[in-house]
């Protein structure tokens, strides 16, 4: 299935669309300023649904696509 994109070339996934490279002083920035932000995990506005799961919820893929 995966073989049949146009970003599959011979065994290797290849992404097109451009990234940037960073570097070690990027990534620490943005650790600092996630340790010093002043809400750095805000709470949902609402009560997120809680669903109760199994092992025999997991017997049978979903027929709705890749998960």
């Amino acid at each position: 299935m995966f073989q049949k994109s146009q970003n599959f070339q011979n065994i290797n996934f290849v992404n097109k669309a451009k990234t940037e490279e960073k570097s070690a002083a990027s990534f620490l920035r943005v650790v600092y300023q996630y340790m010093t932000a002043k809400n750095p995990a805000p709470q949902p506005e609402k009560q997120l649904p809680f669903i109760t799961l199994n092992a025999d919820t997991f017997n049978e893929a979903p027929t709705d696509g890749y998960r």
